[in-house]
């Protein structure tokens, strides 16, 4: 049993460390994206729920990622935020939950956080069209990578190293 409760301790450490995790690889893309072009980076944050296609945000970690990038901001890294989220009507963050076109528009890097049904929607040349830089950082391996560098698009999949298309 003692074996056993070491390693429940050990998975929830593991586990409430992802969302820094991956706002250490957002700041990477912030960095490089910044060094290429226009600053601010834009960021198109999508989903903030806990799981998909519902309006539960109770200990999602997209909400913890979101909040720490905007703790980011604030300290002055050049990013801005642009968040949404289809099934959410408002959340605690500061920046405009926007619709999917709006917070798309424009974008340098698309971070999905959340796979809702409405994101897998999306086509890799109309995205291209409508983003600035072109990234795209995948935490739930819903996209076809390779569409979207066929498209033109810098993909980066969480677990599966630095971004690719470059």
């Amino acid at each position: 049993a003692p074996e056993e409760a070491r390693m429940i301790h050990l998975a929830r450490q593991i586990n409430d460390s992802q969302p820094h995790r991956v706002v250490r690889a957002i700041l990477g893309w912030v960095e490089r994206l910044a060094a290429e072009g226009p600053r601010p980076v834009r960021l198109a944050l999508l989903g903030l729920t806990y799981k998909p296609d519902v309006d539960d945000m109770r200990e999602s970690p997209s909400v913890e990622i979101a909040l720490e990038l905007e703790r980011h901001a604030a300290q002055g890294a050049p990013l801005e935020l642009r968040v949404c989220d289809p099934h959410v009507k408002s959340w605690k963050g500061q920046a405009p939950l926007l619709p999917l076109d709006t917070a798309l528009e424009g974008a340098d890097l698309l971070v999905l956080l959340t796979h809702h049904r409405e994101f897998a929607r999306i086509e890799p040349a109309a995205l291209r069209s409508r983003m600035r830089a072109g990234g795209v950082f995948d935490t739930r391996n819903q996209f076809d990578a390779a569409a979207f560098e066929a498209a033109g698009l810098r993909v980066q999949t969480l677990g599966r190293g630095t971004p690719r298309g470059e």
